[in-house]
């Protein structure tokens, strides 16, 4: 099944991150978007995932070799958050068009494996821990999902560009994406992918 992506402004929860942010030490000088210029933000986003969806969307399930399971996944965008997150999507209206599609991409991919992973450890997926056990637990579960990223990127769209800019992005992450990153390329990301069909461990 592919899922239709709803991407939509959310009233109700904007309040709730708007405050949170607020009450953060390093986002307290953090001048947040009017609600029409998130709206705007909102309208030009649909129209770039429009461009992507049909391709991305069927290659993340080839990549995987499983179906999402539900029809429609909802993207929630907010004024700001300071870490997009999938459970459900929220995402902040500042991202570049580049980095909103890259972004997008990693949390539908999150998506794709909680649909198909009956095995959670603390709300996270650990159909894909095999792949590369690791102790930093998100360095872990990323190692599969940068391979197919990278994939996605590459093989599927043909934009070396968009890769260049999600190392960009997530260089130096507190969270671990950049040590995923390294491992993906002294690894290989097919041959990441080619381990995890196998079940086995990369080599």
């Amino acid at each position: 099944m592919i899922p239709k992506i709803k991407i939509a402004y959310n009233r109700f929860l904007d309040p709730i991150f708007l405050g949170y942010i607020k009450g953060l030490e390093k986002h307290k000088d953090w001048v947040p978007p009017t609600k029409e210029e998130v709206i705007k933000r909102v309208k030009n986003y649909k129209a770039l995932w429009a461009k992507y969806e049909a391709k991305v969307l069927p290659a993340m399930v080839e990549i995987f070799g499983h179906d999402f399971k539900r029809n429609q996944i909802d993207v929630h965008i907010v004024s700001g958050n300071p870490r997009g997150f999938s459970t459900p999507v929220v995402l902040k209206s500042g991202y570049s068009d580049v980095d909103f599609i890259n972004c997008l991409i990693h949390e539908l991919i999150h998506c794709l494996f909680a649909d198909n992973c009956n095995n959670t450890e603390d709300g996270k997926c650990t159909c894909v821990k095999h792949v590369y056990p690791h102790e930093n637990k998100t360095v872990e579960n990323h190692v599969f999902l940068h391979a197919m990223l990278q994939k996605i990127y590459l093989d599927v769209l043909n934009e070396p560009e968009r890769m260049e800019a999600e190392l960009a992005f997530t260089k130096n992450s507190k969270y671990g994406y950049d040590i995923a990153w390294k491992i993906v390329e002294e690894k290989g990301y097919q041959n990441i992918i080619d381990a995890y069909k196998k079940g086995a461990l990369i080599s």
